[in-house]
């Protein structure tokens, strides 16, 4: 919404938009554009109007493990700034640092990882998990890990 309390458009041309994330500043929004592997973001200015989009990483180049083909889902920032990252096309939440770096794997015994969050005192992280992605009704679950 603008000032004036309109709906306004602030981004396009996303390829598969789909995981938002806000930094815990407020100052920095991440997406996930699934079909392109990659999260990007964007600077919030004051008035909530988005810029200097650009590239955050690249989930196949941060992770090789994920594949070149890896399909981040939903995005999740902790409070230290690093970002988790679910793929839809792998059993794994991949941890990246603000300043780009891999910080660790989370590999459930699922195909796919695509969301998750915190528990309390984010000691725990909650993983939805998808069984078989490739049918209908995408059967899963949900695994409780502790995050170390």
């Amino acid at each position: 919404m603008n000032p004036k309390g309109e709906l306004r458009q602030v981004a396009n041309d996303l390829h598969y938009a789909n995981g938002i994330a806000l930094s815990n500043d407020g100052k920095t929004l991440f997406l996930a554009e699934s079909e392109a592997s990659r999260v990007i973001q964007f600077k919030v200015q004051p008035d909530g109007s988005l810029s200097d989009r650009r590239l955050f990483v690249r989930i196949g180049q941060v992770d090789p493990d994920s594949g070149s083909f890896a399909y981040p889902d939903g995005l999740k920032m902790d409070s230290k700034g690093n970002l988790y990252i679910g793929q839809y096309s792998k059993g794994r939440v991949i941890v990246v640092s603000p300043d780009r770096k891999l910080v660790k794997t989370i590999d459930v015994p699922s195909p796919g990882a695509p969301n998750l969050n915190f528990g309390p005192d984010e000691a725990l992280v909650y993983i939805m998990a998808v069984d078989d992605p490739n049918n209908a009704l995408y059967w899963g679950k949900v695994y409780e890990v502790p995050n170390k």
